[in-house]
């Protein structure tokens, strides 16, 4: 019998059992390899999701930092006109202290005030910048 006459009698002789396993075992890494482009995809999503939701929430911190730093200077402005007026009405020095003191206090209480919200905006900031683990 010819060699090739021997592999086509072995093309007709039945599939052993352990060949059809070995199949369905070599075919499940193609079909979850399928599935991975899905998964990505999904993921990307997620993950595009969650930048935009962190660039509007950037941004109305942004418009809250920018109202509270004007709110900051007009209430300052008001403050250091106050303050002149009540300096140049003072009679004696005790009264000009008083006033400068008065001024100060304000100032920092202010920036104090100002640097609260600012911090409190970035943490808030950093902790939506924060990407959940999706696997």
């Amino acid at each position: 019998m010819s060699k090739i006459a021997q592999v086509e009698s072995n093309l007709d002789a039945p599939v052993p059992a352990g060949v059809d396993q070995l199949t369905r075992t070599a075919r499940a890494p193609s079909e979850t390899a399928a599935d991975a482009p899905r998964e990505f995809a999904r993921t990307a999503t997620a993950i595009a999701d969650d930048q935009r939701a962190t660039a509007r929430h950037a941004a109305s911190e942004a418009g809250d930092i920018g109202r509270t730093v004007a709110e900051l200077l007009a209430e300052q402005t008001r403050h250091s006109v106050d303050a002149v007026a009540v300096m140049g009405r003072a009679v004696d020095w005790a009264e000009l202290a008083q006033a400068q003191h008065d001024f100060f206090a304000g100032s920092f209480a202010r920036m104090r005030q100002f640097n609260d919200r600012y911090c409190e905006a970035m943490l808030s900031g950093l902790k939506s910048m924060s990407v959940p683990a999706r696997l």
